[in-house]
């Protein structure tokens, strides 16, 4: 049975332990074979080993494969790390070093196939939600507050959540930081975002103080067309409703009749949205408990339970 190494940028990034460590851990519930988390900077270890898996989270191979024995498998995990580096990315897979590709949904397996010239094949995996999240409880009753959880730093650089800076003003909105693991609300109120970074291990909070979820790109954005499902799963794992555009990878799993998909991004009609959510969370609650209804059916598809297949599946071809 090969040997499998996943291969990181950075042990303590949020990447790693989601789509490293996590995968990792499910594996061995089904393999008991090697498989081992390994930091680019000793990539020197690897180079006696020989028909093996070498799963690369992120477009980091491209200097090392060449150095690396050919009888190896290599996979690209492209995360959504191809925002930020396409032309590394395009690059491998024109070159074809890599043997598969896993991307974040349809459309960018679509559009890898028609702009590169990879012979490989390409995986659509879907981002899992955190396990951990099965232990955040929401302390909240009879009332509605907003929230956005992630990397809160990158809002001055990806328009993850568009017009964030004016509607903190008008609603009530908690932004919680899981590359630091606390709330930097009054950060985002202050518009201090150039805080250093330390990742934190334990990032991920056991009470949380909102219940509505934001995700609120452009959809011609390539943000929206190659980012993961990563607000989706947080949402379902932690039985909130969401308020998003319908990124491609949002489309690929939330049903059209999900209430609280924005029609398109422009402010008018994202306010409007909230001023929804609002009227009907204090009145009849209908579309809340229809929206909550239908991530409820999501969440068993972004169970890393079930995700794993996909891993099963691409390791066994």
């Amino acid at each position: 049975m090969k040997e499998i190494y996943f291969i990181v940028q950075n042990l303590k990034a949020g990447s790693t332990l989601l789509r490293a460590y996590q995968i990792r851990d499910e594996l061995l519930k089904y393999n008991k074979q090697q498989i081992i988390v390994i930091d680019i900077n000793i990539i020197s270890q690897l180079k006696n080993k020989e028909n093996s898996i070498l799963i690369w989270i992120g477009p980091i191979g491209h200097k090392y494969i060449n150095t690396l024995s050919k009888t190896n498998i290599n996979i690209l995990d492209i995360v959504d790390k191809y925002l930020y580096n396409k032309l590394e990315v395009e690059e491998s897979l024109n070159n074809n070093i890599y043997q598969n590709v896993i991307v974040n949904n349809n459309y960018m397996k679509i559009y890898f196939q028609k702009n590169t010239r990879f012979d490989g094949k390409i995986y659509v995996i879907y981002h899992h939600w955190d396990p951990r999240l099965s232990l955040t409880s929401t302390e909240i009753k009879d009332k509605l507050v907003f929230g956005y959880m992630g990397s809160i730093k990158s809002l001055l650089h990806t328009d993850n959540f568009l017009y964030y800076d004016i509607l903190i003003k008008q609603y009530n909105i908690i932004f919680f930081d899981t590359e630091l693991g606390i709330d930097v609300t009054q950060n985002v109120i202050n518009n201090n975002l150039n805080y250093p970074i330390k990742y934190n291990a334990d990032n991920i909070p056991k009470i949380l103080w909102y219940n509505c979820d934001i995700n609120i790109r452009d959809p011609s954005s390539d943000i929206s067309k190659f980012k993961t499902t990563a607000k989706i799963a947080t949402a379902v794992a932690l039985g909130h409703n969401i308020i998003t555009t319908l990124d491609e990878a949002v489309m690929d799993i939330l049903p059209l009749d999900y209430p609280f998909i924005l029609e398109n991004s422009d402010y008018t009609t994202v306010n409007n949205m909230f001023l929804l959510v609002t009227k009907d969370y204090y009145t009849d609650k209908i579309l809340w408990n229809k929206g909550l209804a239908i991530l409820k059916k999501i969440k068993n598809i972004l169970d890393i339970k079930t995700i794993i297949n996909n891993y099963i599946n691409l390791l066994n071809m």
